[in-house]
């Protein structure tokens, strides 16, 4: 089985709170729902970012309460850089 799901966020927001709505979003499923989510064994919330060779940096800060709360889920994250000239 695969769960999967794309939220965004404005890109004048930060992560965190796209981040913690997925966070209680699992902390809210249903016994049935919470025992295949429990079964997974890859879990991961992918962060998606476009680049372009403009810009010198680009950062954004997950906060320690956020790390927490994914870790009270089980849930890995990963970083994926898309660049925008090949878009």
């Amino acid at each position: 089985m695969i769960w999967s799901t794309n939220v965004s966020w404005d890109a004048k927001r930060n992560p965190n709170s796209c981040i913690r709505t997925i966070c209680s979003f699992v902390n809210r499923l249903s016994d049935d729902a919470k025992e295949q989510w429990e079964k997974a064994h890859h879990k991961v919330l992918n962060i998606g970012i476009e680049t372009a060779s403009s810009h010198w940096a680009f950062e954004q800060h997950i906060s320690s309460e956020t790390v927490s709360r994914m870790h009270a889920i089980g849930v890995g994250i990963a970083v994926t850089l898309y660049p925008t000239e090949m878009m």
